[in-house]
């Protein structure tokens, strides 16, 4: 519960739902684009791979997304570019790879 206060009115508690919040720091993330390919493995398996790899489906301009819990090296980035190519592996499908 937190206390608003409202323009001139007095203040109201008024519940809140806040799952995180950043005080001036940036959450770094990896998006990746899918562009799927015609043969090999089924859609179903690429996204079961790529969601056990810690990324979450995501709709808009990018397909997945992964949220670091700190900021990563370049390495940490590069062996989760190698993770999302092991998934891919049985396919003929490539990708993306954003972080910011």
């Amino acid at each position: 519960m937190h206390k608003i206060k409202l323009s001139n009115q007095k203040s109201k508690n008024i519940k809140t739902n806040i799952t995180s919040y950043s005080w001036g720091e940036t959450t770094m993330k990896t998006m990746i684009e899918l562009h799927i390919g015609t043969r090999g493995t089924s859609l179903k398996k690429l996204v079961k791979k790529i969601e056990i790899i810690g990324f979450k489906s995501a709709l808009g301009d990018y397909d997945f997304e992964y949220v670091w819990d700190h900021d990563p090296t370049k390495e940490e980035v590069f062996d989760l570019g190698n993770k999302i190519i092991w998934a891919l592996s049985e396919s003929d499908s490539t990708f993306r790879m954003v972080t910011k």
